[in-house]
């Protein structure tokens, strides 16, 4: 209980440090940045403490920490004292106590929910949490940046490690223990998360409600509330598979053994005999079926072994890893939250401004590389949109300024980071082509239904009403350009892989006809043709969600670049800003899962799993975002009829979505049944309970042992109990999960 306190307040320290600096730098948000000021006041302390401490400026140490945020607090002052002419704090204050209130409930409510339900499964074991713990204590011990590698004595961590220092500063100022800040460390991001996704569509409603004039006071208190779907869409509900393990439960007498073979979710095909409640009867952990939903089967139709990975945020949280991309989720919100505020204001970015979104976006590479460029990509289209705004058609000279000033971030990003690219190792390889594996619609509706259901119904119907400025011709050369790019880029890449890689060939034949499972390299060059026009009929054969996502991108298209007036023709387009950062969103969204479709990076696994896995993640929450914010825009525009059969269709759509949580929470949570052992924050109590020789050996460590110091440990397979001293007290041994760090490493692992 103490911990969980002392979190609450630094937390909340941290953000009342930030909030000046977003107050007056983000003067187009509604909220005034109020709530992402704790997420920012985490990053800029997090920031400053590392880039000092990596140039030798500063120890890693608590008096870092309070050095850092001590110089962000001062930084904030200045800016209060330069512009408290303009607006104060505490009357803004006065004005939206509702959001205010409302955001400062949900926060507390969520923070204090997940650290208790991490209380009734609180194991750091299993799944990647060892080595998310390594990398903490790994950097808790350090005594300076770029911190030990725990599982690999003598060299740095290389890694997109930013999300643990965010994660250490916090555990050094309330002094806790890793092991019980690993997990009020996933309660915390999972309330920031919420409280973002409620900002962001806070911000979103009340500015695209007083796009012309000024928010009342009711629009502003009924926005407070009606926001709240925002983090039910981003960090709550789930995919229909928690419905589909739900009827597989009840055994319904019209859905046949036909069904769940079409449906073809692995552990949902065979014949099941469990009772509804509860549900942790159902099958040993049934809730990690929603993580693979999308599975791939080749042209033979035989299901592949390394299949994709389609997370989503309460699925990450539900699983309680705190991996890259779940750290970073609360700072995509605050890249989404910059971006509409460029958007929305008149002039362009000022310098202050700009170290702001240098610092934030700059800051995704290290939290997740993957996230950069797709958040960078809304910025540079969001800037793009303001030069469009200003004369209300599109003109390709509306994309100059745009471009420079993302690549600008990008490179300034990269200067104020620099300590880290310079350490820093990837096992990306290029990108190779996905020539065989498509993705069938129903478990893609499966993934995205919700979400896809309600942005189809958001865009054709604004389709309809502003018909007469969308620029369709535009829209359909730009469509089909992208697929034939990408149907190019698989020709010409298979071509020449399937040339060069006798292996490739092998791995293709087989696909399409098992019979060729053996046979010598000539004769499958020879069949070559053949093969080439197996794919081809098969993917054809298969078109339905490439050209859902491309007809998805035909009319957000046509919408974001309306065309010119032909002569006489009364008008031009008037882009509402928050209807074209939704239609951003939504365009953003449907690249990322068309992608897939047609290639993947080239990494340790070789296939398109960890694209789809981080594609699809990206693809969640900009889609969740944009939906929740569509859901107003239809009911509020949308006639009687409409409106009624809209209410009904999300209301279905959201309880079957909500089936997921619901059921496995308490799955996970053992019921919340609570015994000797349970509820506790410590992560590895159950070193305690099962190996007391371990835990006591380690604790000895703690006391005994210096940072510098190596622990000499028998090297196992990775997910295992190998490399547990190490992981639990950040003092390096030898190797650890040697097959980790080849993912960490790539080429330079031999080394």
């Amino acid at each position: 209980m103490i911990d969980l306190v002392g979190w609450y307040l630094a937390i909340t320290l941290l953000g009342l440090a930030a909030w000046p600096i977003l107050f007056f730098l983000l003067p187009e948000l509604p909220d005034r940045g109020y709530t992402f000021s704790r997420a920012a006041g985490l990053l800029f302390t997090g920031y400053v403490y590392w880039l000092l401490g990596s140039l030798g400026f500063l120890a890693n140490s608590v008096g870092g920490v309070i050095f850092s945020l001590l110089l962000v607090t001062g930084i904030s002052l200045w800016a209060y004292r330069t512009h408290e002419n303009d607006e104060s704090l505490s009357r803004w204050i006065g004005s939206h106590i509702s959001v205010v209130a409302v955001a400062e409930t949900l926060f507390l409510l969520a923070f204090i929910g997940w650290a208790i339900f991490r209380a009734y499964n609180p194991d750091i074991a299993g799944t990647e949490k060892p080595m998310e713990l390594t990398f903490l204590n790994g950097i808790r011990t350090s005594p300076k940046f770029p911190p030990q590698d725990p599982w690999l004595s003598g060299y740095a961590i290389s890694y997109y490690y930013f999300g643990y220092v965010l994660i250490a500063i916090l555990a050094d100022i309330t002094g806790t223990a890793s092991s019980v800040a690993f997990n009020l460390g996933i309660a915390m991001i999972f309330a920031l998360t919420l409280l973002g996704s409620y900002g962001i569509i806070y911000n979103l409603v009340v500015g695209w409600r007083s796009n012309r004039h000024a928010a009342q006071p009711d629009q502003l208190s009924a926005s407070a509330f009606s926001s709240l779907v925002g983090p039910i869409f981003v960090g709550i509900i789930g995919n229909f598979a928690g419905f589909l393990e739900m009827l597989r439960a009840i055994k319904l007498p019209f859905i046949g053994q036909n069904f769940w073979s079409w449906i073809d979710l692995e552990d949902l095909v065979d014949p099941i005999s469990v009772r509804l409640w509860p549900p942790d009867t159902w099958r040993f952990w049934w809730w990690w079926r929603a993580s693979r939903v999308i599975r791939d089967r080749d042209i033979a139709g035989t299901a592949i072994g390394l299949q994709p990975i389609d997370e989503f945020p309460f699925f990450s949280f539900l699983l309680g890893d705190m991996h890259p991309h779940v750290l970073d989720l609360p700072f995509v919100l605050l890249a989404l939250v910059l971006a509409f505020n460029a958007l929305r204001q008149r002039e362009p970015l000022t310098r202050h401004q700009l170290v702001l979104y240098t610092i934030c976006f700059g800051a995704l590479a290290f939290l997740n590389t993957w996230d950069l460029p797709i958040y960078l990509f809304i910025l540079i289209g969001a800037l793009s949109l303001h030069a469009i705004r200003q004369r209300q058609v599109f003109e390709i000279g509306d994309l100059g300024r745009p471009i420079l000033t993302g690549l600008g971030i990008l490179g300034a990003g990269i200067i104020a980071y620099l300590p880290w690219y310079i350490s820093f190792r990837s096992q990306a390889g290029g990108i190779l082509p996905n020539a065989i594996f498509a993705t069938r619609l129903h478990q893609f509706t499966i993934m995205f239904g919700l979400f896809l259901i309600i942005i189809l119904w958001f865009v054709i119907s604004r389709g309809i009403r502003h018909s007469r400025h969308m620029n369709w011709s535009l829209a359909v050369i730009l469509s089909i350009s992208l697929l034939l790019i990408l149907v190019l880029i698989v020709v010409v890449i298979g071509a020449a892989v399937l040339r060069l890689d006798p292996g490739v060939r092998a791995f293709v034949a087989s696909s399409i006809d098992p019979s060729y499972v053996g046979r010598p390299d000539p004769e499958i060059s020879s069949a070559l043709p053949t093969l080439v026009r197996e794919i081809v009929s098969y993917r054809l054969t298969h078109p339905l969600t490439p050209l859902i996502l491309l007809f998805v991108i035909m009319i957000t298209l046509a919408a974001l670049l309306p065309r010119v007036p032909t002569a006489g023709e009364a008008g031009k387009a008037e882009i509402n800003p928050t209807i074209g950062f939704a239609m951003l969103l939504i365009l953003t969204g449907a690249l990322l899962t068309l992608g897939p479709e047609f290639v993947y990076l080239r990494d340790v696994f070789g296939q398109r799993l960890n694209t789809v896995f981080k594609f699809y993640y990206g693809a969640w929450i900009l889609w969740a975002v944009a939906s929740a914010f569509a859901v107003h825009e239809i009911i509020s525009k949308a006639k009687p009829i409409a409106r009624g059969i809209f209410i009904v269709l999300l209301t279905l759509l959201m309880g079957g979505a909500l089936v997921y949580p619901a059921f496995a929470i308490p799955a996970k949570a053992n019921g919340f049944v609570e015994t000797k052992e349970l509820p506790t924050l410590d992560g590895i109590d159950y070193i305690r309970r099962s190996y007391p020789d371990d835990y006591n050996g380690i604790q000895w460590l703690h006391q005994n042992a210096l940072p510098t110091q190596i622990v000499l440990e028998a090297v196992g397979a990775q997910y295992s109990y190998y490399g547990r001293v190490s992981m639990s007290t950040g003092l390096p041994t030898v190797i650890g999960w040697p097959g980790h760090e080849r993912q960490w490493r790539g080429d330079t692992y031999a080394e």
